[in-house]
């Protein structure tokens, strides 16, 4: 049985909800196209790849049985 916004529900108010990245401050956008090298459009998917993983390991260590 859930909860109004426990596990299994369709809430997006519960503290593990992240919302999805679709923009970047443009000091961040400069340093990743400029100093990285990364086209404009590699931006957020490259952020993504970094930030999924830690935000996983984050979650898991933050686990109490």
């Amino acid at each position: 049985m859930t909860t109004e916004h426990g596990v299994g529900s369709k809430s997006k108010n519960v503290a593990w909800y992240f919302p999805p990245i679709t923009a970047v401050s443009e000091p961040v956008r400069d340093l990743l196209e400029n100093y990285s090298h990364y086209a404009a459009d590699e931006v957020i998917p490259r952020i993504l790849d970094i930030v999924g993983p830690l935000l996983l390991i984050a979650l898991l260590s933050h686990h109490e049985d």
